[in-house]
């Protein structure tokens, strides 16, 4: 699961009106395509969970990414918004810990 901040101020630019409502207002969930560094597109789900303090996640598909990643604590995930045929989908861009050379006091 993907968790994005619980500030949405720059979230809400990249929503559509009824993708606002839906995610913010009705706790809907809003049918996403992900894509990684390589092309490999993933189905998920983008909600509002308000009991981890009302933040919005990306899941059901989430943690297949986490696996052909090979993602690991400590690893950054920066996320792209872009619409294709006006639906809203997420590029990935992975920042390895290891090859960042930050140690980590784990």
């Amino acid at each position: 699961m993907q968790v994005f901040p619980s500030n949405f101020e720059e979230i809400n630019e990249v929503l559509t009106q009824s993708e606002r409502v839906m995610l913010l207002e009705k706790f809907e969930t809003v049918k996403v395509k992900v894509v990684d560094s390589i092309q490999r597109y993933y189905d998920m789900d983008f909600k509002k969970w308000p009991s981890v303090n009302d933040r919005l996640v990306l899941n059901h598909g989430w943690m297949q990414l986490v696996k052909d990643n090979h993602l690991q604590k400590g690893d950054v995930v920066e996320l792209w918004s872009y619409r294709q045929d006006s639906h809203l989908c997420f590029a990935v861009k992975i920042y390895e810990r290891s090859k960042r050379n930050i140690s980590s006091s784990d």
